[in-house]
């Protein structure tokens, strides 16, 4: 009877344990279909709808995942733990010389990282993908049409600072001369920088651009003053750098 006892439990053990499997399994199935259509419902957003949105140091969206292989996914893990980055980039349609652009700028970023040349916060980052018409979405457009002394656009560098209490933010945008045929950035004009929000009132300071072969880098430093939910005015320290790799 003892023995009868003893074989009945271990056979309730070993059916609760195919039970635990079969509800794990069933999990990950649904957790994967869950993944699927979110991944599905990102590429059916129109470009239009498509927002730039900077993450907090160390922080990936977990469709990051299901968009780039094992390997880019490290080196964007490497990036977003000096940056603040913006991965709107790969919610898009990029051509095959597209996509070796940005590894190609990401794999030199992650290269001055693990080298110590960036050893703490450097701001935020973000890619821009230059278009033929120019006029893909707001944050680039086209300002002429020679190619003489190269083409001009207008470049979105998008919010720098965002007040965490208030609708009020500081922007920027920078002018650019490329060479689309040799893929380079030729020259940037000071950054353009503003306000905008309902309690914005006003920004005070400078801004300077700098370039590389396929990085524009803006910085923006000065006060930032909006208004207070009380209706008393604040005053904030603005001071950010943000890199954008353009893409062509």
């Amino acid at each position: 009877m003892k023995t009868v006892k003893i074989t009945l439990f271990l056979v309730g053990i070993l059916l609760g344990i195919i039970a635990c499997q079969q509800g794990s399994d069933l999990d990950f199935a649904e957790n994967l279909k869950t993944n699927e259509k979110s991944i599905l419902d990102l590429g059916a957003r129109s470009k239009s709808e498509i927002v730039r949105e900077y993450m907090p140091l160390g922080m990936i969206p977990k469709w990051v995942k299901f968009r780039v292989s094992s390997e880019e996914y490290e080196l964007w893990k490497v990036l977003s733990s000096k940056y603040e980055v913006d991965y709107s980039i790969l919610l898009t349609e990029l051509t095959a010389s597209q996509k070796q652009q940005v590894d190609s700028i990401l794999i030199s970023c992650v290269q001055d990282i693990r080298l110590g040349k960036i050893e703490e916060y450097a701001g935020l980052f973000t890619f821009c993908r230059l278009t033929e018409s120019g006029n893909e979405s707001l944050e680039i457009e086209r300002l002429s049409n020679s190619e003489s002394e190269g083409l001009e656009y207008r470049i979105a560098a998008g919010t720098i600072y965002s007040s965490p209490s208030v609708d009020a933010r500081v922007v920027a945008s920078v002018r650019c001369r490329v060479d689309v045929g040799r893929q380079e950035i030729i020259s940037a004009e000071h950054p353009i920088i503003s306000v905008e929000g309902r309690a914005a009132v006003s920004f005070h300071g400078t801004g300077v651009s700098n370039v590389a072969t396929r990085l524009v880098m803006v910085t923006v430093n000065g006060t930032f003053v909006h208004k207070l939910n009380s209706g008393a005015t604040s005053s904030v320290k603005v001071n950010k750098t943000v890199r954008l790799g353009v893409i062509f």
